[in-house]
C-alpha cells in the first residue's frame, strides 16, 4: 500500500509540471512531456505504468491538440500498445477508445491502429498458448503414437469420423462407436 502512495505523489507531481509546460510552451512543452513519459515507462514496474498510463489520459483530456499531436509523433501509442501485461493492455484499449472521442477525427487512425496492434499482440501470445503437444514422454508417462492396421486419413477414417461428430449429441454414440469399431476391425 506504501508503494501505491508513493508511485500517486510522485505522477502527481510530475503532472503538475508536465501540465505547466504544455499549457506555457505549447509544442516544445508537449514534446518534453512525451520524452519523460517514455523514459519513465520503459523502465517501470506494473503500478508506475498504470499510473503514468493515467496521467498520459489525463493531459490527453487537458493538454489539447499539441500534446495530442506530439504524443502521436513520438510513437507513444505503439509503446503503449505493445504491452505484456493483461490489466495494462485492457485499460489500454479502453483508453484508446476514451481518447477517440476526445481527439479530433485527424488521430483516428493512429489510434485505431494502436488498437490493431494492442489486438495482434495478444492474438500472438494466445496463439502459443494453444498449440498441441506433439508425442513423446510427457512426465512419468510414455505416450507413444499408435500404429494402426488401416492407415490414417483414408475415406473409411473420415466417414466414421463424420458419423462419431454426428452421433456425439446423441444418445446412440455409444452404438454407433461399437459400430463402426467392429467395421474397422473387419
Amino acid at each position: 500500500m506504501d508503494d501505491t502512495v508513493q508511485y500517486a505523489s510522485q505522477i502527481s507531481s510530475l503532472y503538475t509540471s508536465m501540465a505547466k509546460k504544455v499549457n506555457a510552451e505549447g509544442h516544445e512543452g508537449a514534446i518534453s512531456a512525451v520524452a519523460t513519459i517514455r523514459d519513465r515507462y520503459l523502465n517501470a514496474d506494473k503500478n508506475t505504468k498504470r499510473a503514468l498510463l493515467d496521467l498520459i489520459d489525463t493531459l490527453v483530456l487537458e493538454g489539447g491538440a499539441p500534446f495530442h499531436q506530439t504524443l502521436i509523433d513520438g510513437d507513444i501509442l505503439n509503446l503503449l500498445a505493445n504491452t505484456r501485461i493483461k490489466k495494462i493492455a485492457k485499460l489500454v484499449r479502453e483508453y484508446f477508445g476514451n481518447w477517440k472521442s476526445t481527439m479530433s477525427s485527424d488521430y483516428w487512425p493512429a489510434l485505431d491502429e494502436g488498437i490493431c496492434l494492442l489486438e495482434s499482440h495478444w492474438e500472438e501470445r494466445l496463439a502459443g498458448l494453444t498449440q498441441r503437444r506433439g508425442p513423446g514422454s510427457m512426465g512419468q508417462f510414455k505416450v507413444c503414437p499408435i500404429n494402426p492396421v488401416i492407415p490414417f486419413y483414408t475415406m473409411l477414417y473420415f466417414r466414421a469420423q463424420r458419423i462419431l461428430a454426428m452421433a456425439r449429441g446423441f444418445a446412440i454414440f455409444h452404438m454407433l462407436s461399437v459400430h463402426i469399431a467392429r467395421q474397422l476391425c473387419t
